[in-house]
C-alpha cells in the first residue's frame, strides 16, 4: 500500500489477485478497482506529485496509470523478470525498476527507447558454473542456468542522482546517475 498526493484524498493498494484498488482516504470506500495485471502485483509507487502510480508484478510488467483515468494504462515497459520494487525519480520521469535478476532503469515518456540502463547482478555460484563450460567434444559440458540476486529495496536520494538497491544477499549497492533533462513529475 501506498499514499500519494492524489489530491491528499486518495491510496492505493494491491494485492496478489492483480487488482489495483484506489480507496477514498476519508470514507475508506473503492473509488476505483481493477485487474491491472496478470497475475500478482508485487511493487506499486506513486509519483512524487502524486499524479502517477506505478504497479509492476509477477507478469515482469511495469505499468504507468494516470490517476486521473486510470481506464487503460498511460504507459508500459516489460522489464524481462519478476518485478520486486519500483522507485520513482523525484527531478525526472524516470521509474527504478527492481526485477528478480537486477535493475531496469526505465524513461516512461521516452516511447522510442525507454531502457535507460540494466544492471544484473549474477550470484557467485551462477558466474563459477559457467568456468566450468568446456569445449571438448569428448566431455559433457556443465552449464547451470544463470541465477540472480533479486533486488528487494530501491530508493532515490532527495535531488535524484544517486540510487540505493539493497538486493537478496543482504548487500546494498549505491550507484551515481546523471539527470541532464530533468522533469518534474
Amino acid at each position: 500500500m501506498t499514499k500519494g498526493n492524489f489530491a491528499n484524498s486518495f491510496f492505493a493498494s494491491t494485492g496478489w489477485d492483480g487488482k489495483l484498488k484506489i480507496w477514498n482516504s476519508q470514507s475508506f470506500e473503492i473509488k476505483d478497482s481493477f485487474r491491472a495485471h496478470e497475475g500478482n502485483i508485487n511493487a506499486l509507487t506513486t509519483s512524487p506529485k502524486g499524479n502517477f502510480i506505478v504497479t509492476g508484478g509477477k507478469d515482469s510488467k511495469v505499468r504507468l496509470w494516470d490517476f486521473s483515468d486510470c481506464t487503460s494504462p498511460h504507459a508500459e515497459f516489460d522489464a524481462g523478470a519478476v518485478v520486486t520494487g519500483l522507485a520513482f525519480n523525484p527531478k525526472s520521469a524516470w521509474v527504478a525498476v527492481g526485477t528478480e535478476a537486477g535493475i531496469r532503469l526505465w524513461d516512461y515518456e521516452n516511447k522510442e527507447a525507454p531502457l535507460l540502463t540494466e544492471v544484473d547482478y549474477e550470484t557467485e555460484e551462477s558466474t563459477e558454473a559457467g568456468k566450468e563450460a568446456t569445449d571438448d567434444k569428448d566431455k559433457k559440458k556443465k552449464i547451470k542456468s544463470k541465477k540472480f540476486h533479486q533486488v528487494t529495496a530501491l530508493q532515490w536520494n532527495a535531488i535524484g542522482t544517486r540510487l540505493f538497491v539493497g538486493f537478496s544477499n543482504g548487500v546494498i549497492r549505491a550507484y551515481e546517475v546523471q539527470v541532464d533533462s530533468a522533469q518534474s513529475n
